[in-house]
């Protein structure tokens, strides 16, 4: 099932996947336009268990748990600069997360991270 948005000249938002009602829930993806955006689960038209979040040039951004919207628990995050960081805790826009910069295995822990600074 597909549900769109963005009439009028503006950006279009498409989600393709199970709904529970009107709401976006069970497995599914949102685009930006053409642009895969996100790509896992929903609950009540947010982001919610495993899923995967996408920059603007299609490369995952976030690869881990969400809960209602924002990242949970551990996860993968990438760097603008295309390093991996392993993310432990927080969500997006809080500074509680602890970031682990990985090259094929841990090399350290990092200060906290600003989550929202990918995706």
């Amino acid at each position: 099932t597909e549900y769109r948005t963005g009439r009028g000249g503006r950006v279009e938002v498409v989600y393709r996947g199970d709904f529970k009602g009107l709401a976006h829930h069970g497995r599914g993806s949102e685009f930006l336009g053409d642009r895969l955006r996100y790509s896992g689960g929903f609950s009540n038209s947010s982001y919610e268990g495993l899923g995967v979040t996408y920059d603007p040039n299609g490369k995952v951004s976030f690869r881990g748990v969400f809960h209602k919207g924002q990242p949970r628990g551990t996860g993968l995050m990438v760097q603008k600069n295309g390093q991996p960081l392993e993310y432990r805790g927080g969500s997006r826009g809080e500074r509680i997360g602890q970031s682990f910069a990985w090259a094929g295995q841990l090399q350290a822990g990092g200060d906290p991270i600003e989550a929202g600074l990918v995706g």
